[in-house]
């Protein structure tokens, strides 16, 4: 499981002391959300070498930090900020600088290190979580683009060994940060220059000293064309962000994040306050294609969801332990509702199933303790492990006349289930499937011919008998 992360990895309940764990976590966050300022920047990368010492990255972020914190910016830098941070305090407040930082630097100046445990987990969440007006900028020294992680794949690196990298990332910054609150900063009493004053001061000190030992003197540009260099840099940077799609959108609370390699938007997240979510079919003329992996994961306050017909795909885990989640518009595109979909959505009553879903994924309605009834369409013919396991309300299923298999603990501990139908295309029951349905009394078989248990004939007419053995949990098979 994700350090950062609150959602299960597997169906076993979390034991008492992990869940109050993650309470207090969780409750810790909100606090520094309400007594805290939120970060402009996130500097990241591997802080000590391997053979003791700081990395030649931690010491360029530790000037860049430096050089922000004097422009009034808010910046987060672990070397830094956690200094006098107590041990307890460390993770929360790491988690509130990634949920509320508009920007991330990641650097680094070998492969490995961007996959150091500390970095890989801070950048994999600030991906996965990105919320409205935020950006993840992925840099690199001593090297080329190709030492850069695959899921940067869409965004645009920059090298930091040159001052043209320099610059760029300046100007990247400036067109995705607003300026500073006007006046005094709080740490150095001095008054916030302009912007291009700004710059201009990086490059006379701190630029020259992040350069310094990547050049030789006598190679060094001349300062004019510098200039000019950061001018053509930033006249792209702005022309770009005009022309093309931004790479992360929020619309009425829904957070969209564009794909490059497709030219289509995936919905990425949702803001906290959010309860009632009407999913837009396209951005500015790109098609919406895709919910995210974990996209509305542990929502606790979300409500409703209206999904557009535009969506094809969701995500695993998609609306996993959304526990207020009542009501749910699904897509007539939908071939496949994955495992884990809505897992432990615990206010889940009902939800149509659309005629285009091929397969039930695993453990996709597992404890969805109030739902009552399920209709299950004639396209499905396969239905997962544990798909509808511990739907303790459910009273009603209507399984379908294609449905070939129903997979181990399918229906586990159903408790309110009394009779089932099963269709004449079943061939299989796996074991488990029905077992802990302690009120099944009837199941009735449409094709009541050939059903074996292990080598044993089965007596598939007698209602009675064939519900006993599902409510024992035994593998039923159709010759």
């Amino acid at each position: 499981m994700h350090p950062y992360s609150t959602h299960k990895a597997s169906s076993a309940p979390t034991n008492a002391e992990e869940a109050a764990a993650q309470q207090r976590l969780q409750e810790r966050v909100r606090e520094l959300t309400r007594t805290e300022q939120p970060f402009d920047v996130f500097l990241c990368c591997k802080d000590k070498s391997d053979i003791g010492g700081r990395t030649k990255e931690s010491r360029l972020l530790q000037q860049l930090y430096d050089y922000l914190c004097q422009q009034g910016y808010r910046v987060f830098f672990p070397h830094v900020t956690l200094d006098d941070t107590s041990d307890e305090d460390v993770t929360p407040y790491t988690l509130f600088a990634l949920q509320t930082a508009k920007a991330m630097v990641v650097t680094g100046s070998r492969a490995e290190h961007f996959c150091d445990p500390q970095v890989q987990r801070s950048w994999e969440y600030y991906l996965q979580h990105t919320g409205e007006e935020k950006n993840l900028i992925p840099t690199y020294l001593d090297g080329n683009e190709g030492m850069l992680p695959a899921a940067f794949g869409d965004l645009t690196p920059l090298d930091l060994t040159n001052e043209e990298g320099c610059a760029a990332l300046l100007a990247r910054l400036a067109t995705l940060l607003p300026d500073p609150v006007k006046g005094k900063h709080p740490k150095t009493g001095g008054e916030n220059p302009p912007f291009g004053e700004r710059i201009s001061t990086f490059f006379k000190g701190i630029g020259g000293k992040i350069l310094r030992p990547f050049q030789n003197k006598k190679m060094r540009i001349p300062t004019i064309l510098v200039c000019i260099a950061l001018l053509a840099v930033i006249t792209v940077v702005i022309v770009t962000t005009v022309s093309s799609p931004r790479l992360v959108v929020v619309k009425n609370g829904v957070r969209y994040t564009f794909n490059r390699g497709t030219g289509e938007y995936v919905v990425s997240g949702c803001s906290e306050t959010a309860t009632d979510i009407v999913i837009l079919d396209c951005i500015k003329k790109m098609p919406v294609t895709a919910i995210g992996k974990s996209a509305f994961s542990g929502h606790t306050g979300l409500t409703s969801v209206v999904i557009p017909n535009s969506i094809a795909e969701i995500g695993s885990s998609a609306f996993s332990e959304c526990t207020a989640l009542q009501s749910v518009t699904l897509p007539d595109a939908l071939e496949w509702i994955p495992e884990y979909a809505f897992y432990n959505c615990t206010s889940l009553t009902s939800i149509t199933l659309p005629e285009s879903v091929k397969v039930i994924g695993r453990q996709a309605f597992d404890h969805c303790t109030s739902l009552s009834s399920i209709t299950i369409p004639h396209s499905v013919t396969t239905i997962e492990q544990e798909a509808f396991s511990e739907c303790t309300a459910l009273q009603s299923v209507t399984l379908p006349d294609a449905l070939e298999r129903i997979s181990e603990q399918a229906f586990y501990n159903c408790t309110a289930l009394s009779t089932i139908t099963i269709p004449a295309s079943v061939f299989r029951i796996d074991s488990l499937a029905f077992s802990g349905c302690t009120k099944l009394s009837g199941a009735f078989f449409i094709n009541t011919v050939g059903w074996i248990a292990d080598t044993d004939t089965v007596d598939a007419a007698n209602t009675v008998t064939a519900a006993l053995l599902l409510r024992e949990g035994t593998a039923l098979q159709r010759n």
